[in-house]
């Protein structure tokens, strides 16, 4: 029970749908964080996002369901991820963890030391001594789901795999990890600065990360966007320290074909992406 007396919720049910009607469909719902720390959680934001759609308050400026704390993007991302990787079709998708993405895209691991200039272990002599090595083998061995995967794009694997006589799944799955084990094929993390080893597109939703969110700023600037004002002054280390990425003398800058912001606030991510949507 919410102790919120019966009256009091028709009255606030009248006055939102009278607010909808006379505005055209402009009832926002602004909320932060508190929601987003209790149980069914979700179906909270489920009843708001359905009051919204009974006034018709969805896709209107100065309308809809605005969150102002990062927190907030967890909560729609299980039902969203069933639409957008059609999970009633095939089983879920491995997800790629943030940092290990951005550490990688946006070079920073080009700048970082050995981790054992930070801290010496005790044990582990045939270990990885550099994260972006560490990186490399998680994906290598199935840890760590990285995109892209391969240097190539999947679609004309299958193809190729498909015209070297593979017809099945599992055919075409060793097809691929034969290519693997000769280096025909590589995966994409162990030379990332190759032309077509990083994304092209990048769509922001609901979150700042230029400026903001995104850790290394100088790095997004110089690798990820190639902004003309970016001042990086960090000096390179990671060479000679990495033993399973590929080293180039100069790295990419300006990884990004195009940005798109899904944004309701004119933020930094928002002044440096090619395209800005409503959201």
């Amino acid at each position: 029970h919410t102790g919120i007396a019966a009256a009091s919720l028709l009255k606030i049910a009248r006055e939102w749908a009278e607010n909808g009607e006379k505005s055209g469909g402009r009832n926002m719902i602004i909320v932060g964080a508190g929601i987003n720390h209790w149980y069914h959680n979700d179906l909270i934001y489920r009843a708001a996002i359905t009051s919204l759609i009974l006034t018709g308050s969805v896709g209107r400026n100065g309308a809809g369901l605005a969150h102002y704390v990062g927190q907030e993007k967890v909560v729609p991302l299980a039902p969203w991820t069933s639409i957008a990787m059609a999970q009633d079709w095939v089983k879920p998708s491995r997800l790629q963890n943030t940092p290990s993405f951005w550490y990688i895209h946006s070079d920073q691991w080009r700048y970082d030391r050995s981790f054992v200039d930070y801290f010496k272990p005790e044990t582990g002599d045939n270990m990885p001594l550099h994260a972006a090595d560490m990186n490399a083998k998680a994906a290598r061995l199935g840890w760590l789901p990285f995109f892209p995967q391969f240097n190539d794009n999947p679609l004309r694997l299958a193809e190729a795999a498909k015209a070297a006589g593979a017809k099945t799944d599992d055919e075409i799955r060793g097809w691929l990890v034969s290519r693997l084990k000769s280096g025909e094929t590589r995966f994409a993390i162990e030379d990332p600065d190759a032309e077509g080893n990083s994304p092209k597109v990048w769509f922001i939703w609901r979150g700042n990360a230029i400026s903001a969110s995104a850790k290394g700023h100088e790095f997004f600037l110089k690798h990820v966007l190639g902004a003309p004002n970016a001042s990086c002054t960090a000096k390179e280390a990671a060479k000679g320290a990495v033993k399973d990425l590929v080293w180039h003398e100069k790295a990419p800058e300006g990884k990004m074909d195009l940005v798109v912001d899904l944004n309701f606030r004119m933020d930094t991510s928002a002044l440096y992406s090619d395209i800005v949507l409503p959201a």
